[in-house]
């Protein structure tokens, strides 16, 4: 089905459930469904792409109530970012209590409303939805769409190392109004699996997943060692799956090991040992992680090394180089990271990979990490191939 004949489907099944007025568009260049699942349909954004396919307003904007007509008609009541242009929204949007600010699509582009939705009820994005309504139409959406993205992706530069950091399990408990956050964190878990079968797809040979840092070593004594048992279970189910022994699946933890749980340290030992002969796509895992405590170490290690060799202190600051610093990192021997995506809204590293992040690329998706999609993958990778990589050069 092409988008043209796509979007006229989309139309008709939207008049049936209250859509007031849709203004076909010139052109529809490309179908992106939402972020987010709430009440909405239907943005054309001027970069020509059809920015919400049966899903909320762009990026959770809020449109014009039925009935509207000319200028306000044609674009949302409000966003949550300062519009690209002033036809983008009417005015800015109030913040949600614990929800992030949302760009009004993820492409940057002003939008232009093609279709409007009566936002008469409250605002609920995880349980109200065209796509959750219509399961069936919203996966042919997302293939639609997911298609178009591996289209766009071929003969592009892919990322040979991504490392993520898998934030918001919380806040994604809190909004669905799980029994306890080690709910959300149980989902962020199966999603680590999604994940290493989407690089898989992709013969992306490296992926770091930030599961643990050392400041998170500091939380609530139940909540840490629900997610100390959730982050063994979850590294032992990938050592032994056969699927990935067929792929060439290796594991490797870095952080500072010593001051996990015994519990832990004996999951990550056993997962290295038995994927050891990996070779197709190396899981590196960061447990108790801190960017400066490995730079500390690694300079540590550094010192006692030269020491050992008997140099003296003037010596040792003669030879000290970057490379020098680098081999005693907990990442040694491992290519730094092409690609940095961070889930939950969050727009900062937090102290991943600094030291080997210095000519890394990132990117940050509004989605919590149990509910980024494949879809929001692709679209990282879409993005890091339009970026031209200078290394300072």
């Amino acid at each position: 089905m092409t988008p043209v004949a796509f979007f006229v489907v989309m139309v008709l099944c939207g008049a049936a459930t209250g859509l007031t007025s849709v203004t076909p568009p010139a052109v529809v260049a490309d179908v992106v469904p939402p972020e987010d699942t709430g009440v909405g349909i239907g943005v054309l954004n001027t970069a020509g792409d059809l920015g919400s396919v049966l899903g909320p307003s762009p990026a959770g904007s809020s449109w014009i109530s039925s009935g509207a007509t000319g200028a306000s008609a044609r674009r949302p009541r409000c966003c949550w970012w300062p519009p690209a242009s002033p036809h983008a929204c009417a005015r800015p949007c109030p913040a949600r209590p614990g929800e992030p600010r949302r760009q009004p699509n993820d492409d940057g582009a002003s939008n232009v409303v093609v279709g409007m939705a009566n936002r008469s009820r409250p605002f609920r994005r995880e349980r109200e939805g065209w796509l959750d309504s219509l399961p069936m139409l919203g996966d042919a959406v997302y293939r639609l769409y997911e298609r178009r993205l591996e289209a766009d992706l071929r003969g592009g530069a892919l990322p040979r190392h991504v490392g993520v950091i898998l934030d918001g399990n919380r806040r994604y408990a809190r909004a669905r109004g799980l029994e306890t956050v080690a709910d959300g964190h149980r989902m962020g878990a199966e999603k680590i699996h999604e994940l290493l079968d989407w690089c898989h797809d992709l013969a992306i040979p490296y992926v770091s997943l930030w599961l643990l840092s050392t400041e998170n070593l500091n939380r609530d004594e139940t909540e840490l060692g629900d997610l100390i048992e959730i982050i063994a279970q979850t590294i032992n189910r990938i050592a032994a799956d056969p699927r990935n022994r067929e792929r060439g699946v290796r594991i490797t933890a870095v952080g500072a090991l010593d001051v996990l749980p015994d519990q832990l340290r004996r999951a990550l030992k056993d997962a290295e040992s038995v994927t050891a002969d990996g070779s197709e796509l190396h899981v590196q895992v960061a447990v108790g992680y801190g960017g400066r405590q490995e730079i500390t170490d690694a300079l540590r290690g550094l010192l006692e090394e030269r020491q050992a060799m008997g140099q003296t202190l003037e010596e040792v600051i003669a030879d000290l180089s970057p490379e020098a610093i680098a081999g005693h990192l907990y990442t040694s021997g491992t290519p730094d990271p092409d690609l940095i995506i961070r889930t939950s809204g969050e727009i900062r590293l937090g102290g991943f990979l600094l030291w080997q992040s210095a000519h890394s690329e990132f990117y940050f998706c509004d989605a919590y990490w149990p509910a980024f999609r494949r879809t929001d993958f692709l679209r990282a990778l879409r993005d890091f191939a339009s970026r031209q990589r200078r290394f300072g050069r």
